[in-house]
């Protein structure tokens, strides 16, 4: 009996809280947000504070046909871009609008590259009936050289910051040249062994990395022209390659990964299957700390290259990406291709307090 009664007390309380739950206010729960990590001033180390929250697309541009490369100037005021069209695209960032359209090549141009001083512009022809390197003045948009190309096109420039020299690599060629951009007089050649290869030039020019189908990876030094480094790879079908802004590691992406080594050590820093589909673009950013990936699965992934980290994901990628670039300060990443809109999405990397 007197266990019925407990038993009834309890479940008359039971249904009175149940009820007097049912009268209060429901409150949504709080949106949780990556905490802040305060590190005590006693400590020695820096605190890195990425503000993941402001990361994503921020404005697009629609450019007026397919995109196959973009360079910023030096101040991340204008874009170039170019692409299927025999034109070249200069947009001021600030207003969002093309304040010079430059009638450069007779057909697609496949890569565009902005001078470290934001005077020059570099292009080059994609193919055997426009092969020529031309030099422009970024201001006025005026031809100031015009300099033998490839026979069958242009597949890199980039130009060398410690004397504003242009480096070239030709599509299938095996010669690598620097050009002096005021005379148009070649400097330096030298051969390379491949003819199927994706090649890159670090931020500098003075480093160039060239991935042949053979599976083995060359870096070649562009002051003395000499090879300085030549190791193998497991890597099978690499579609594309990228050198940090120093020239000191590499990554190269094939099928759904990507890999990152040590230019001197050839030590791997990062291994990972980055995508649903194979990788078609990467790029470091300016400190090298991220690599930007983006694939045939239309997201761009952003890596943390110390730790091997996925930081963050950006979606909503149409057709397919050719381009992909940092600004020199490393706020902002572009990505453009066959969709002719040109996205920039605010990355904006660790910074230390």
């Amino acid at each position: 009996m007197k266990t019925t009664l407990a038993l009834l007390a309890v479940l008359s309380l039971t249904t009175s809280c149940l009820a007097l739950a049912d009268d209060v206010p429901r409150v949504a729960p709080p949106t949780l947000t990556p905490p802040t990590v305060i590190i005590p001033p006693h400590l020695s180390f820096p605190v890195l504070v990425i503000d993941y929250k402001s990361w994503g697309l921020n404005r697009t541009l629609k450019a007026f046909n397919a995109v196959y490369s973009v360079s910023f100037n030096n101040d991340a005021s204008v874009l170039a871009s170019s692409g299927s069209s025999a034109n070249i695209t200069l947009w001021d960032l600030k207003s969002g609008k093309a304040t010079n359209i430059l009638n450069a090549h007779p057909e697609s141009i496949p890569v565009v590259a902005f001078s470290s001083d934001g005077k020059r512009l570099a292009s080059g022809g994609g193919n055997a009936g426009d092969n020529a390197i031309k030099i422009w003045d970024a201001a006025s948009g005026k031809l100031l050289k015009t300099v033998a190309g490839y026979p069958t096109g242009v597949k890199s420039l980039g130009w060398r910051t410690s004397d504003n020299a242009l480096v070239s690599i030709g599509q299938g060629s095996k010669v690598i040249r620097v050009w002096n951009p005021d005379s148009g007089q070649s400097l330096q050649a030298w051969m390379q062994p491949e003819t199927e290869f994706s090649p890159t030039i670090s931020g500098d020019g003075k480093r160039i990395v060239i991935f042949g189908k053979t599976k083995v990876i060359r870096g070649w030094d562009t002051s003395s022209g000499q090879m300085t480094q030549a190791w193998m790879s497991e890597l099978i079908g690499t579609e594309c390659v990228t050198l940090n802004a120093k020239g000191t590691q590499v990554a190269a992406g094939a099928s759904k990964f990507i890999k990152v080594w040590d230019m001197d050590t050839q030590q791997v820093l990062l291994f990972v299957m980055a995508h649903a589909e194979p990788v078609s673009q990467l790029a470091f950013n300016p400190r090298g700390t991220v690599l930007a990936s983006v694939s045939a699965d239309q997201t761009i992934k952003l890596w943390d290259v110390s730790s091997a980290k996925l930081l963050k994901t950006f979606g909503g990628l149409t057709g397919r990406t050719y381009a992909l670039a940092w600004s020199a300060d490393g706020r902002t990443l572009v990505s453009a291709g066959s969709d002719r809109i040109i996205r920039f999405w605010s990355a904006s990397t660790p910074r230390t307090q």
